[in-house]
């Protein structure tokens, strides 16, 4: 048992070693390609408002930060710098001038609360159906089962999920398109929010703590969409 764990550990170093040079070659290619494009990756991040000065500024901060104004090679180095230390730059649209670093570690918590219902009611559902149809065999619950199967692994999941947003964005109010409101996004979200502290960034675990059934529910809302 301890050689087999042994030998698994020294798997795991192995695969984590070997993943550092395809990571670099793979950021090699981004930027030799981001590189290559026309549109000048700078401009396509920052071009957003009508304030000619503050784009002017937002452009040369950025410029400055990825090392424009250097020999190519050493573009590359600052650009693999800057990823390995997270230095990625300040958000222009969710959060204006906020790190994206800072962004992602406040939307990672409630990207978890996404992942963690879909993986636990799904086997659920799955299990129950298989359950339903094996005990139903070539009966109206077992075609209805696989008749409903089929047809959602046949249609492409995007388009199912566009049909989901339209039915509950627009005939049911009540529901809305996400699970975080962004205003410049979409105008029908309820824009509530958190009566007391935000603790742990998972919005039912917070809305808990807090005692706000009203955010508890909201958020509830929120997430039957994108965990459909």
């Amino acid at each position: 048992m301890a050689r087999q764990t042994q030998n698994m550990i020294k798997y795991i170093i192995k695969r984590i070693i070997m993943m550092i040079p395809i990571l670099l070659i793979v950021l090699t290619v981004t930027f030799i390609l981001s590189k290559s494009m026309d549109v000048f990756p700078v401009i396509s991040q920052v071009a957003v408002g009508e304030d000619i000065e503050l784009i002017q500024r937002m452009i040369e901060e950025e410029e400055r930060r990825m090392g424009y104004d250097k020999p190519v090679y050493i573009q590359l180095i600052i650009y693999l710098q800057n990823f390995f230390t997270g230095n990625w730059g300040n958000s222009y649209v969710i959060m204006r001038d906020v790190p994206v670093i800072e962004v992602i570690g406040i939307v990672f918590p409630q990207t978890i609360e996404l992942m963690i219902f879909p993986i636990i009611i799904v086997p659920i559902i799955a299990v129950k159906l298989g359950m339903v149809s094996s005990t139903n065999k070539d009966k109206l619950k077992d075609t209805s089962i696989r008749f409903l199967a089929v047809l959602g692994a046949g249609f492409p999941i995007f388009f199912i999920g566009n049909l989901l947003q339209i039915f509950f964005g627009f005939y049911l109010k009540e529901f809305t398109y996400g699970e975080i409101d962004i205003e410049i996004m979409f105008s029908n979200t309820s824009g509530l929010e958190l009566s007391g502290e935000y603790f742990t960034g998972f919005r039912l675990i917070d809305a808990i703590l807090n005692n706000d059934p009203v955010f508890f529910f909201d958020t509830i809302l929120h997430l039957f969409i994108p965990i459909i």
